[in-house]
């Protein structure tokens, strides 16, 4: 960082007047610039005087748009610096303060991560005497003695490991958590609850040097790729696949689906004190994917997913899902657990927009959510454990019918209200037309037996009923959707969702043909992660079966303007 002149430049400087006196002055405060610099350095005092990377910066700077920052990053890239310097600045900014920083073992917090902390800890209170209040005693064999250490102004860090029970570590909330390492996926969903508390941030600092992990994945998938940058190790005409970015670049910065996270990807290049150039010289010879998570912080998911070709290209905002097209209604119902659908949209451009799903992750969470447990047993768990959003409603077919109607009618208008529309009286119009609905093939022809005798699901919506708030519900029309091998849907779904992940993104030539709307969470969730190992028990196999069910339509645009003209032909 502060490297010395040359000898031509040296001897340049010495040949004008007055010029040694320069250059030992020039040396003099070079010296006492690295003794700053040095943490091993008495002189050091780091909390004012650290060279800060512009990668620190950036990362700092997404905290403002999130509570969860991921900082994933190569071998040598600084992350558990980063992490010491910004919970170091945050105790000292505001008195009271709360900071928890977490490692894998107590051994490695001791080792690795605590004398980073010390090393930031301002040179008026490093080895101060114990007070009333405020506690910093700090040795090289123990760290922070007891893990924690309080300053002069009341703030207090404090020292944990994912061996402890996280539950040791919920009560009473945190301006900031520091996660290091291999962050266990029920330590981020537990702690995340309690950071509204004290309006906290959570920012985990992780190099995938094993690959990915049910963590990592909840938070990239789906991700979407805002900043990239060209990586020189990495072959120059190749796309890494599922990150958006052009041949040979990674990404920088993303937005992530999951508690709207941020993820910035700290570059080994970008750490002066790495030893990058000799890092490049050992990965002669290694693998793209081990170049990626050692250079780049990028770990590709190597479990086997059905749909490899899903990614951010499908993914669209509701705003981008055409107003006008084809619906269509697709379900799969259940009897131990909620019934799923999902609202297609046929554009006119012939593509296929998934723009609803019930239960929706906004309204009803997960329908299926990462297990933490090793699938290891038969398979048991490839698929996701069950969300809450499978939990049981106890709905009917009354409750059903009214789900849907209301979900296609929209919200009630002032138009609505003087129409007189109320208790007894028939629903509001419905906002959308369905042109067809469908139910899953096994399902809709099981005889039901009921007091009257046989009947089936699509004799049951057909019925007119009468609402909970005593609305005329009328019948819904449903179809059975075809009954096929599993394979030919998921064929017809991977070749919808795929695009030449070497060719740039173009509306006409390399565009996929099924897009998914931000806000069908559980079906964007069941395509990254089904890999149908877990067979009829796979946590998240409805909402990937109401998809199998419409792609054997072959749905058109424009079938829902079809008239009928005199004599009953079309």
């Amino acid at each position: 960082m502060l490297p010395n002149l040359t000898t031509d430049q040296i001897r340049s400087w010495l040949g004008k007047p007055g010029g040694p006196q320069a250059y030992a002055e020039w040396l003099a405060q070079r010296r006492t610039q690295a003794n700053l610099w040095d943490p091993d350095s008495p002189e050091s005092d780091l909390f004012h005087t650290a060279y800060i990377p512009p990668a620190w910066s950036d990362a700092h700077a997404l905290l403002d748009d999130t509570n969860l920052l991921a900082v994933f990053g190569g071998n040598g890239s600084a992350k558990t610096w980063f992490a010491a310097w910004l919970g170091m600045h945050t105790l000292v900014a505001k008195p009271n303060t709360k900071v928890l920083w977490l490692h894998e073992a107590e051994k490695a917090s001791i080792d690795v991560q605590q004398p980073a902390v010390h090393h930031f800890l301002p040179k008026a209170w490093r080895g101060a005497k114990r007070g009333a209040v405020h506690n910093t005693d700090y040795s090289i064999k123990n760290g922070f003695a007891g893990g924690r250490f309080v300053l002069p102004n009341r703030s207090v860090g404090v020292f944990g490991y994912y061996g402890q029970q996280v539950k040791d570590y919920e009560g009473g909330g945190w301006n900031l958590i520091l996660a290091d390492e291999n962050l266990p996926l029920y330590w981020l969903e537990t702690l995340m609850y309690r950071l509204p508390r004290k309006q906290g941030k959570f920012v985990w600092t992780f190099t995938p040097i094993r690959g990915i992990t049910p963590a990592i994945r909840e938070l990239v998938n789906g991700a979407r790729t805002v900043r990239q940058r060209p990586a020189e190790l990495l072959p120059a005409d190749k796309r890494v696949p599922k990150t958006g970015c052009e041949p040979g670049h990674m990404p920088y910065v993303q937005h992530g689906l999951r508690y709207s996270a941020r993820i910035i990807y700290f570059f080994t290049q970008d750490n002066p004190f790495s030893g990058y150039d000799q890092q490049k010289a050992q990965a002669r010879g290694a693998t793209i994917e081990e170049i990626e998570r050692r250079f780049y912080g990028w770990a590709r998911d190597t479990k086997g997913a059905m749909f490899p070709g899903f990614g951010p290209h499908n993914i669209v905002p509701p705003e981008a899902i055409p107003a006008k097209g084809t619906n269509y209604l697709v379900v799969d119902p259940a009897f131990d657990r909620n019934w799923f659908m999902l609202w297609i949209r046929c554009g006119k451009d012939g593509r296929y927009y998934v723009y609803r799903e019930w239960p929706d992750m906004a309204t009803y969470g997960e329908w299926a959510v990462p297990t933490e447990r090793s699938p290891s047993d038969g398979g048991k768990g490839w698929d996701g454990d069950p969300g809450p959003a499978q939990l049981k409603l106890g709905y009917g077919y009354a409750e059903y019918q009214e789900t849907i109607l209301n979900a296609e009618r929209g919200p009630k208008t002032s138009e609505d209200e003087n129409e007189g529309r109320g208790r007894g009286r028939s629903p509001g119009p419905l906002r959308e037309r369905i042109f067809r609905r469908f139910f899953d093939p096994r399902a809709a022809g099981t005889e039901i037996l009921t007091d009257t005798g046989g009947t089936n699901l699509i004799y049951e919506l057909a019925k007119a009923r009468v609402g909970s708030n005593g609305e005329k519900l009328p019948g819904l029309d449903f179809e059975q959707a075809l009954k096929v091998r599993d394979e030919d849907p998921v064929a017809l779904i991977d070749s919808a969702v795929r695009i030449n992940p070497d060719a740039p993104l173009d509306p006409l030539m390399n565009w996929p043909r099924l897009l998914v709307s931000t806000a069908c969470g559980n079906l964007i969730w069941a395509l990254q992660n089904f890999t149908g190992r877990d067979g009829q028990k796979g946590a998240c196999k409805d909402p990937v079966d109401c998809l199998k069910y419409f792609m054997t339509v072959d749905a058109q645009a424009g079938e829902d303007e079809l008239k009928s003209l005199g004599g009953g032909s079309y």
